[in-house]
């Protein structure tokens, strides 16, 4: 398969895929930021307390928003095929 095939090709998919990912680590980047500063808490979290099950949520949001956002620029970027818009 090629690029010209757009959502049906495997480069697209290693490049969403690609940024599906980073924006899920940033969404639970931000997250964590986000939640030390509106707490006024030293910068610090605690692996051992710390609410796993809330920061995947947070993830998969990031995930969730990023594949489709790739998906629905697919076809409107300079270069037909790719994720995004530039």
């Amino acid at each position: 398969m090629d690029d010209d095939q757009g959502l049906y090709s495997i480069d697209f998919w290693k490049k969403t895929l690609d940024r599906v990912i980073r924006t899920g680590c940033q969404s639970v980047l931000l997250f964590l930021g986000v939640g030390q500063i509106a707490q006024s808490q030293a910068p610090s979290v605690n692996a051992w307390v710390f609410d796993w099950g809330h920061m995947a949520g947070v993830f998969v949001g990031g995930c969730i928003v990023s594949l489709l956002m790739c998906v629905a620029t697919s076809p409107l970027g300079k270069t037909k095929g790719d994720p995004g818009l530039v």
